[in-house]
C-alpha cells in the first residue's frame, strides 16, 4: 500500500481569540484548486482517492487542538 499526501489550499477563518462554545461557521471555495477530483473509493481495486480537512485551533494561551474530518467531493451532472 502506498499513500501520498499533499496540502492543497490553506485558509485563516478567524482572527482574534474563540470563546468556549462559540460556533464557527466556515465556507471553502475549491474553485481556485486545480486538477481536484471526485472522491473515490477503490477504483478497479487499485485506488483511492479521499480528501482531509485539518484543522487546527489556537487559543488564548497558545494552546493548540487538532481535529481531521473526512470530505467527500462529488460532481454534480449538468442537465442540457
Amino acid at each position: 500500500m502506498h499513500t501520498e499526501s499533499e496540502t492543497l489550499t490553506r485558509f485563516e477563518v478567524m482572527d482574534g481569540c474563540p470563546v468556549r462554545g462559540e460556533k464557527i461557521p466556515i465556507r471553502l471555495h475549491f474553485s481556485g484548486i486545480p486538477d481536484l477530483t471526485p472522491s473515490y473509493s477503490s477504483v478497479g481495486g487499485a485506488f483511492s482517492v479521499r480528501y482531509f480537512l485539518n484543522l487546527v485551533l489556537v487559543d488564548e494561551e497558545d494552546r493548540r487542538y487538532f481535529k481531521q474530518q473526512e470530505v467527500v467531493l462529488w460532481r454534480r451532472e449538468l442537465k442540457a
